[in-house]
Formats: C-alpha cells, sequence, structure tokens
C-alpha cells in the first residue's frame, strides 16, 4: 500500500510539475499541485525511516544470532546453586578457559601430590569448640590429624590434647563479623606460608572433608602453577570499591572450602602476609572469602577454577544424590532445616537424627566401616 500510494503520488507530481510550468494554469491548481508534491515529500521521508528501521533489525538479529553461535561453541556446565545474598536458587554458566589446560599436570602420576603436600586450615570460634569441633576430630580429621590445624580465638587444653597440638589460638576476636573472620583468614595464610607446602585447603567448622577425594582434586593440577579452587556462591561478578576503585571479581565461597596452589599464594603476600589480609578486607569493606577472591581474580588476575565437588551450606544438600555422596570433597549443613542437610541410603551404619544431626558420623561410618564402633559410640555435641 505504502509503495502503491508513493508510486501514485510521484505521478502526481510529474503531472503538477506540467501543469504548473503552464502560464494557463489557474492559481487554484497550482496550490493543489504544491500541496501534492508535499505528501509525496512526507511519503518518501517515511519510507526512508522506514527502510533503515528495517535495516536495523535485521543487523540486530544477525549480530545475536552470531554471538548465540559462538556461546554454543564453548564447553559449559550449567550448575544450580543457591546464593547467600538472596537466599534463592540461582543460576550460573562456568565458561571453561581452554588456554589452562597446560596448566593441568600432563602425567598425573608423576611427581604426585600426596596429603602431606598438603597444608589444611580450619577456621573455627570457642563456642563451636563442644559441638562443631567435636564431630570433625571424631570423623575426617583422623584421616588427617597431622595436615590439619584449627584457627580458633580462645585456648582450649582439651583440644588442643586431642589435636596433638593443633589448634591455634589466632587472637581474634569471637565475632562473625568482617573484621574477625578476616583475621583469622590471615592467620591461616601466615601459618600456610611458613609450612612451605604445595596446597593450602582452607574449611570452615561446618565442612565434611572426603580427606581421599582432595588428594585426588589437587593431583589434577600443578602446585607449580595458580591455581585457585573453589565454588561460587554467587552466579554474577561481586562488585564494590576498593580505596575509591570500582572493582568486580568472582569469589569462591569459604563455606565451601578454597584451595590455592604454592604458586600462586607466594605471589599473594603484598596484599595477605603479616596481617596484609586484615588490611585488604578494610579497604575492600568486604568479607574474608570476598576479599581472598579479590586478590586472587582482580590484582592477580587469575580466573577461579570451580569445582562441582565442593558443597557449602548455601546449598540444598538434601538434594544430593545419596549415591554420590561418598565422591564429593566438601560437604556441609544447614540444622534450621532438615532440607539443608545430606540424605543418605538406607545403611545398619546410620545413626539416629538425634544422635547425628550433621549426618557426618554415619557418612564417615560408610566410608571407612572400620571406625565404625568408634564413632557410633560417640554422641555429637
Amino acid at each position: 500500500m505504502l509503495f502503491y500510494g508513493t508510486t501514485s503520488a510521484t505521478t502526481d507530481y510529474i503531472i503538477c510539475y506540467y501543469f504548473c510550468r503552464a502560464k494557463q494554469v489557474s492559481k487554484k491548481m497550482k496550490r493543489n499541485c504544491i500541496s501534492t508534491i508535499q505528501t509525496l515529500l512526507f511519503w518518501l521521508f517515511a519510507l526512508l525511516c522506514l527502510t533503515l528501521w528495517v535495516i536495523y533489525v535485521i543487523s540486530d538479529m544477525i549480530q545475536l544470532r552470531y554471538k548465540e553461535t559462538e556461546r554454543q561453541r564453548q564447553p559449559r556446565i550449567n550448575r544450580k546453586i543457591s546464593a547467600y545474598y538472596y537466599g534463592t536458587d540461582h543460576y550460573y554458566e562456568e565458561y571453561i578457559d581452554r588456554n589452562l589446560k597446560n596448566q593441568v599436570v600432563e602425567n598425573k602420576h608423576e611427581n604426585q601430590t600426596n596429603l602431606d603436600d598438603i597444608f589444611i586450615s580450619v577456621k573455627t570460634s570457642g563456642k563451636f569448640h563442644k559441638t562443631r569441633l567435636n564431630v570433625i576430630i571424631d570423623t575426617w580429621f583422623r584421616d588427617a590429624n597431622q595436615q590439619t590445624y584449627f584457627f580458633t580465638d580462645t585456648d582450649d587444653d582439651g583440644l588442643s590434647k586431642k589435636t596433638d597440638g593443633h589448634m591455634v589460638n589466632t587472637m581474634c576476636n569471637s565475632s562473625h563479623i568482617r573484621r574477625d573472620l578476616s583475621c583469622k583468614l590471615g592467620a591461616e595464610y601466615d601459618f600456610y606460608i611458613k609450612s612451605n607446602k604445595r596446597w593450602w585447603c582452607h574449611f570452615d567448622d561446618d565442612n565434611y572433608v572426603n580427606v581421599d577425594q582432595l588428594v585426588m582434586l589437587l593431583r589434577d593440577y600443578d602446585h607449580n602453577m595458580d591455581f585457585y579452587i573453589g565454588k561460587p556462591s554467587l552466579n554474577y561478578p561481586f562488585t564494590t570499591t576498593f580505596k575509591g576503585e570500582k572493582v568486580g571479581f568472582w569469589f569462591a565461597t569459604g563455606g565451601a572450602g578454597v584451595c590455592i596452589s604454592k604458586a600462586l599464594a607466594q605471589r599473594m603476600k603484598p596484599w595477605c602476609s603479616n596481617g596484609g589480609l586484615y588490611r585488604t578486607s578494610e579497604h575492600l569493606n568486604a568479607p574474608d572469602d570476598c576479599t581472598l577472591g579479590f586478590v586472587v581474580s582482580n590484582r592477580l588476575a587469575v580466573e577461579l577454577t570451580s569445582s562441582n565437588l565442593l558443597h557449602s551450606h548455601l546449598e540444598t544438600l538434601g538434594q544430593l544424590n545419596p549415591a554420590t555422596l561418598t565422591e564429593q570433597v566438601t560437604l556441609s549443613y544447614g540444622l534450621d532445616n532438615r532440607n539443608n542437610i545430606i540424605q543418605l541410603q538406607e545403611s545398619s551404619h546410620n545413626l539416629p537424627i538425634s544422635k547425628d544431626p550433621t549426618r557426618f558420623r554415619s557418612l564417615h561410618c560408610k566410608r571407612k566401616p572400620d571406625t565404625c564402633s568408634r564413632v557410633h559410640r560417640t554422641k555429637s555435641g
């Protein structure tokens, strides 16, 4: 219709042009001719605008299709996790950088990482010594009692004796605020640096660590390269300011566990050593695990290596497949919600919920049947 109307108007314009040149044409006819010309110019302008709009839409569709094609070419893993800041389920896409593949140990069986190559630190507080720590000491700590240290805020002679002196009083305050958490994590870092071991792995006191699986996980990576292994709790980069500069970065949630290679830990010294992590956290105005991610991801430009074998209390742990629990590296719990506790398969080793609310004792018994009599004799705190 538009094309037909424009063609008709063009014909009228030609006729009007010759009529207007003729001397015998009346003023009224000339006015009609001018009106027709104005109408023609309007339709020509409208046609031009429509043409440009169609070109823009087509171009935009082509670009979107190209981007989608490129995105599909990249390998990705979709994982469902709960975001701490929203308390709801979110999805995120992890794009694997194939340029990092040359950093993976080519032959796992040459110069393998062993348990004694790992420094394991557990952050805790005095109020959890008789509850959370008792569960850990009676279960997975026994698999790594020489490699694991507990970083707390008070002296405890009883636990110090149980752990063969592996209780470290950081002299930090006992609250769960940013400053106190960063103070303890900084102490963990300084102790690790002195150990000179290949790997530093940090865990919380509500984590169950499958020590055997942890060793197998780290054998896939070269400690001489920069590796930051963990699991994000957000599906987008965390943003804040650092000394007035707006910064964004990915970070691994400390509640699922974090492992850092020796090479990377050495490069972190300017921001983390001798109380540096605490000071960096103050400038960043962010929690301890965020500060760690800031140093690694933003200052040192090292990408997070995400592992879906690490689990925190931010997830719906009850949805994990019971048959795969012994294959996970870390697990956690949230006692306020039954859906946030791992669900075990029926077994004669399972303790009642009342005696094993975290399910860690029953899980450890399943993994290590020879320890069942001891684990079952010990009631959880």
